[in-house]
Parts: C-alpha cells; sequence; structure tokens
C-alpha cells in the first residue's frame, strides 16, 4: 500500500512539472510593437507606462495600427509587455493574412472608446469596449471588408473581443449585420 502511495505521489509530482512547463511556454507579451506619442511617462517601480497625445501603436502583427488620445500599458521587463490599454478617440486598423487558401485577407476598421491589446493563450487579442461619454453610451463598432469580394460586415456591440489569431469575434450586447454592401460601390 505505502509503495502504491508513493507511486501515485511521484506521477502527480511529473504531471504537475510537466503542466508548469507547458504553462510557461504560452506567450504572455505582447508582438514586437512601436509607441509614438506627444508625451511619455514611465512608473519604474510599478512597470508601467503611460503614452498621451496623438499616440500612435503599431505592430507588423496584422499590420495592426491604433491611434488614440493615451495609452497605458503594463510589462514584465523592459521586452515583456502584457498589454495596452487605449483610450480616447480610440480607432484601430489591420489586415489579417489568411491561414488557408480557402480565405481572404480582410482590412478591419474599429472604433471604440475603450480597446485593450493583450495576450491570451499564445493569442493576440484586441478587447473593445464600450463607455459612457458626456451622459451617452458610445458603443464599439467593429467593420471588416473582405479583399478580394469587397463583402462588407459590420459588428457593434457592448464588448467585442477578436482574435487576431484565428479570426474569431466574440460579441456581447451587440448585433452584426452585412453581405449587402460592397467596398467599392
Amino acid at each position: 500500500m505505502r509503495n502504491l502511495l508513493l507511486v501515485i505521489i511521484l506521477l502527480f509530482s511529473l504531471l504537475m512539472s510537466f503542466c508548469a512547463g507547458e504553462q510557461a511556454k504560452k506567450k504572455t507579451s505582447l508582438p514586437p510593437f512601436r509607441i509614438t506619442a506627444d508625451e511619455m511617462e514611465i512608473d519604474l517601480n510599478l512597470k508601467t507606462q503611460v503614452y498621451s497625445g496623438n499616440v500612435i501603436f503599431k505592430t507588423n502583427y496584422n499590420s495592426t495600427k491604433l491611434t488614440c488620445d493615451k495609452i497605458t500599458s503594463d510589462s514584465n521587463s523592459a521586452k515583456n509587455t502584457t498589454m495596452v490599454r487605449a483610450s480616447g478617440n480610440v480607432k484601430v486598423s489591420m489586415v489579417t493574412t489568411p491561414t488557408d487558401k480557402n480565405n481572404s485577407p480582410l482590412s478591419i476598421n474599429g472604433e471604440a472608446p475603450i480597446i485593450t491589446y493583450f495576450m491570451q493563450d499564445d493569442e493576440a487579442q484586441l478587447k473593445m469596449e464600450s463607455a459612457e461619454i458626456n451622459g451617452k453610451k458610445v458603443m464599439p463598432i467593429l467593420t471588416s471588408i473582405d479583399k478580394d469580394t469587397g463583402e462588407k460586415t459590420v459588428v457593434t456591440g457592448k464588448t467585442i473581443i477578436y482574435n487576431q489569431k484565428t479570426g474569431k469575434l466574440t460579441v456581447k450586447d451587440g448585433d452584426v449585420s452585412g453581405g449587402e454592401d460592397k467596398a467599392n460601390g
């Protein structure tokens, strides 16, 4: 009985070591990016950065570009930024790269009061959130245009989460319209 207990403990320890190793392999930092702004404030103790005034965030990953009034970012180290949160007149644009020959590239543009760019399960995600501005609820909007067919899809909602790797959209309290409009006509 004692040997069985030791074998169970050993197997459990090996399983936990494997799971910890797999978790450590997951990316938590954003793809390489560049931020330009009129002003930048860095808190070395909290490892946060605040960029303000004519802020432009760019990454080559899906040619993602955010423009806004302010970005706050969190870092574990100089090369490990875990998220950026954009606020104030936030606009996003990107062009997707098809994962297979059956998909077309998409031109994606959006606006939201708040957009957070972060990593989850090794995949870059954009979370667009609504907010109350001057007493009025402002909802995010995301427009996707198929670059081959010109087919347009418009998504609005309280929260929109876009997975840049899979192309999956998760919309909360929202609406989707599309198919009838063409980008060139």
